[in-house]
Parts: C-alpha cells; structure tokens; sequence
C-alpha cells in the first residue's frame, strides 16, 4: 500500500484512541495555553492544518469563543471526531499538500503535527502556503518532531499499521520559517516518551506574519 494511503488508514482505523490519549494531554495543553495568551479580539478566523480529532481548536475555542475555525484533514475519521468536539464550525477532508486550495485567508493557523507526515521539500511549500494563508499580524503554532532525519521514514509496527514519520533538525526548521517571511515569537522544545522506544523531542513554534 502507498505509504500516504497507509497512514490515513492507520489514524482512521485508531482515531477513537488518539482522541482519548491527546484530547487534554497535559504536556501539550501547556503549549495550547501560551499560545491562547498571544490571540486577541482581533484574532476572530482560524485554519486548523492536519486537525486531527479538533483537539487544538477545542482548547482555543474555550479561551476565545469569538474564534470561527475551519479545519482539514486527511483523515476522514479524524475530521468526523473534529466535527463533533467543535459544533458549529467546519471540518473537512482535504490534504495538507493541497491546502493552496483554500480561497480564504486566516487570522490564527494551527499546525499541529502535521509536518511529520511531510517530506521536507513537502513541508517548506506547507509553510509558503500557510504564510500566504495568513492574514497580517497573523499568528501561528506549530509543533513537530525533531532529530535525527536518517530516522525518517514509513515504518510498521506488529499489526501492520503503518505511518511516515519525518524528523527535522530545530535549527534548520527555524531557517525555513524566517526564509519564509515569519517571525518566531516562541520557541520550545520538551521530551515525548515513546513507550520504551528511544525518546522523542517535540519542537513548538509560535511565529507572525507581519
């Protein structure tokens, strides 16, 4: 199976699960909350990128419920759940390399995690698209997984379930923003475990278009 094609089965096959795992995971609601400190009255439209089960637009909506989200993703199971735990707002299938698509501009964009499953020439046109995507004085939050990029790739796990998975060096990622054209407000970094597997370093970013 292509790999792609093997990843949106394997978030759609365990979306119920995610969901119960990353809903109010704390070490990244903490993230949710710095950022939700950076959006004004001001701030009133949100694109949420590869939204999986609307867990980010969730939490910001509860902060700032003036806030009208639209959210993709390319899992259907996924943008199902996001719709649930986000009445009232849109969610669509609609794949993160396609989102040049969109004829509207944003005033907030949430990328959450979604760059893992990019290749990188993938992920720099994701970041020009989103830049473009985004209104002046427009915010950004960003999370990926950092490291090593020798360890990238598709891989399966005993069931067979598969998924891409592409780390990027922090400093490299930082350059494209900025080559880009954004400012980086924020930037952190904090450990995942992996469940007995080689630890891994979450990368969070929070940049503007001025």
């Amino acid at each position: 199976m292509d790999p792609v094609k093997a990843t949106v089965a394997t978030f759609d096959k365990y979306a119920e699960q995610y969901q119960d795992k990353f809903m109010d995971y704390p070490a990244y609601t903490k993230t949710y909350a710095r950022f939700a400190s950076l959006l004004t009255e001001q701030h009133r439209t949100l694109l949420d990128v590869g939204c999986g089960p609307g867990n980010i637009s969730r939490y910001l909506l509860a902060q700032h419920p003036h806030l009208k989200i639209h959210g993709v993703d390319l899992s259907p199971r996924m943008v199902e759940l996001a719709a649930k735990n986000n009445p009232n707002h849109s969610f669509a299938v609609l794949d993160t390399r396609d989102i040049g698509q969109l004829e509207q501009t944003f005033d907030v964009i949430i990328c959450g995690f979604c760059l893992p499953y990019l290749e990188p020439a993938e992920a720099k046109t994701c970041l020009e698209t989103v830049y473009r995507l985004l209104n002046p004085n427009g915010l950004l939050y960003l999370s990926t997984m950092v490291g090593d990029p020798a360890r990238s790739g598709y891989k399966e796990n005993a069931s067979g379930d598969g998924v891409i998975t592409t780390y990027y060096e922090a400093k490299e990622l930082l350059q494209m923003l900025s080559a880009c054209g954004f400012t980086v407000c924020e930037h952190f970094s904090q450990n995942y475990p992996a469940d007995g597997e080689e630890p891994v370093e979450d990368l969070f970013v929070f940049a503007l278009r001025q």
